[in-house]
């Protein structure tokens, strides 16, 4: 076909799928534009058609006017390559990236009659690489200078003719797509034989046989670098337009194609990564969330769903606002704008509502992603879970408040006593029985405070790991009878009895177990009625010696029994409000116990009493 004739090129024109508009050498003046420019030009066709160019483009003219008077004067193609440029499209200016070439097109003379303008908008392209890869932006920008308008399009174009669709024509783009192959004069299975029974030859005969037109986008079509090597993986995007002849009959297909390999590579390439960060952040033990610049939610990780309850979609369109503690939005909504004007992330601490309906408190951080120009492009939100840490600083704080109460209570009781006993001694009558009762009770507050500061000290000890065991032999019977004993001496009107079937020898802490026997058996009476009875059993099981510990006290709830060793952790109720403690004497006895390689064990019902155990590792015979 000869494109120089004007119907052909007329067709040719219209049915390209890129820009093209043709230009008058001389003047200068529009004659032919497709669609395809129409749109990338974004102004209507009667402001462009059989116009001076420039006269539309006005915006553009000082930037190319003296290159495409140069190729008019001299007959050498001008070419673009991905420049950005400033256009008014439909009554606004669009900062766009586009490739175009001004290819000369001479008359039967060899003279120069017209000026092709060849554009394709990349924006997209130029934009969506950006996003990719901001080192490779850049594409590579010298080509072959075009010396034709047809030979040197920047879109891959060939032309097929007859049944077997063989390369009539084939442009320097779509020889570089398939390198190092022969084609002109080959039917395309010879050629390029990677494509047999794929389903882009029906596409193609379809074309030539019906004249349908076909379009495709990124399509995936293993091709060999070079003829009878190995395929690879590419991605195509194909134009079949069919060409006629001057009786209207189909004789040949244009096809325009474009690969689009390194585009689909990337795309996936950041699917894979947003992948791999949705797997790595389900893993991770706090909540992470992703929300765009107006706050739209767009990814929750699967600790966000559990805690909600929820799927994606359900959460996202409930709003996770909606799970805030309403004392917090505002402070929130604040904060949010404080870190969108500093770039700086939000920290708060806030509470979130769970499944049961329960606040829970949370370490928030909502953090501003910024773009290369300051301005924020997403929110990433880490939320963590705190409320056991809010317990525990709760309890410390529950614990000094309860140590600063029991640590007054003996020492003010001390200086009463004293007090007590100096104005006595200063009477003439002095009474010799208050000062003996006197001194008792200040030996017993004395000895209270001590045990209450020993207690304080051996809770520092284990907790850095620096409590120390005087182990020797000892008898474990004799031991319990002792502890025992001193109770007698001090409560006489309980019931303790001592039940055992033979002597036990361990190596121990003689004061430490002593210390574990008291915390266990003051336990027993604090939270029993008065002169009920505490029955203590020494026994043997394995290699272990047992001690058990029974009263007829309150209990405890199976709820209680796992935590009740733990640190400052008291059983709450209505009948233990009434018992003043730290909640650290079990805790004590517990970690002793385990010191010694033993456990300590409780059975316990409400109403019904508490049964403690402890084993120790008994000395081999």
């Amino acid at each position: 076909m000869d494109l120089k004739d004007n119907a052909q090129l007329l067709f040719f024109v219209e049915s390209a799928p890129i820009g093209i508009c043709i230009l008058n050498a001389n003047s200068l003046v529009v004659e032919m534009l497709n669609d395809k420019f129409l749109e990338i030009a974004g102004k209507p066709k009667e402001s462009i058609l059989n116009k001076w160019y420039w006269e539309p483009f006005a915006e553009v003219k000082d930037f190319y006017q003296n290159a495409l008077k140069n190729v008019a004067e001299t007959g050498i193609a001008y070419h673009a390559d991905e420049v950005q440029m400033t256009l008014l499209r439909h009554g606004k200016a669009d900062e766009i990236f586009v490739t175009f070439v001004y290819a000369p097109i001479k008359d039967s003379n060899g003279n120069i009659s017209k000026i092709a303008v060849w554009v394709l908008e990349n924006t997209t392209q130029v934009h969506e690489r950006k996003k990719v890869d901001q080192a490779n932006r850049a594409l590579e920008k010298e080509r072959d200078r075009l010396n034709e308008f047809f030979m040197k399009a920047p879109a891959g174009i060939c032309l097929w003719t007859g049944p077997n669709l063989v390369y009539e024509m084939v442009n320097p783009a779509y020889q570089k797509i398939l390198a190092r192959r022969n084609l002109l004069g080959r039917p395309i299975l010879e050629a390029v034989p990677e494509l047999k029974g794929a389903p882009l030859i029906d596409s193609m005969l379809d074309t030539y046989h019906n004249g349908t037109p076909f379009e495709v986008h990124e399509l995936y079509v293993p091709i060999a670098d070079y003829e009878g090597g190995p395929t690879v993986d590419r991605y195509f995007t194909f134009n079949y337009v069919p060409r006629r002849n001057v009786n209207n009959e189909i004789d040949g297909v244009f096809n325009f194609v474009f690969e689009v390999t390194e585009q689909v590579l990337s795309r996936k390439k950041i699917e894979d990564s947003e992948k791999h960060f949705r797997h790595l952040s389900d893993l991770v033990p706090a909540k992470i969330s992703n929300a765009l610049p107006s706050g739209e939610v767009t990814f929750f990780n699967q600790k966000w769903l559990d805690f909600a309850g929820m799927n994606f979609e359900d959460l996202r369109d409930f709003g996770y606002h909606q799970m805030m503690h309403p004392d917090e939005i505002s402070d929130f909504q604040a904060g949010l704008e404080q870190a969108a004007a500093s770039g700086q992330p939000h920290v708060s601490e806030m509470r979130f509502k769970n499944t049961e309906g329960k606040y829970i408190w949370h370490l928030n951080i909502a953090s501003p992603i910024l773009d290369e120009n300051g301005q924020i492009k997403m929110w990433v939100g880490s939320t963590t879970d705190i409320q056991k840490l809010k317990e525990e600083d709760q309890r410390k704080a529950d614990f000094v408040s309860l140590l600063s109460h029991e640590l007054k209570t003996p020492v003010t009781s001390i200086k009463g006593y004293i007090q007590l006993m100096q104005r006595e001694i200063k009477k003439n009558n002095l009474q010799k029985e208050k000062i003996e009762s006197g001194l008792d009770r200040v030996d017993r507050l004395v000895k209270q405070l001590t045990g209450l500061v020993s207690d304080m000290l051996d809770l520092s000890r284990i907790e850095t790991g620096r409590l120390d065991l005087n182990r020797k032999t000892v008898v474990l019977n004799t031991l319990v009878t002792e502890v025992v004993e001193d109770f007698r001496m001090t409560a006489p009107e309980r019931d303790i009895t001592i039940t055992q079937s033979e002597e036990l020898v361990t190596q121990l802490d003689h004061d430490k177990i002593a210390q574990v026997l008291i915390n266990l058996i003051s336990n027993a009476i604090k939270y029993s009625l008065a002169k009920s009875p505490i029955n203590i059993e020494i026994s043997k099981s394995d290699q272990n010696g047992m001690v058990s510990i029974t009263d007829q006290g309150i209990g405890i709830a199976e709820k209680d029994h796992k935590k009740i060793f733990e640190r400052f952790y008291r059983v709450e109720g209505k009948d233990e409000k009434h018992f003043s403690g730290f909640g650290i004497g079990l805790y004590l006895a517990h970690s002793i116990i385990e010191r010694h390689g033993g456990k300590l064990t409780i059975q316990s019902k409400p109403q019904k009493g508490s049964t403690f155990t402890f084993s120790i590792p008994l000395s081999d015979s």
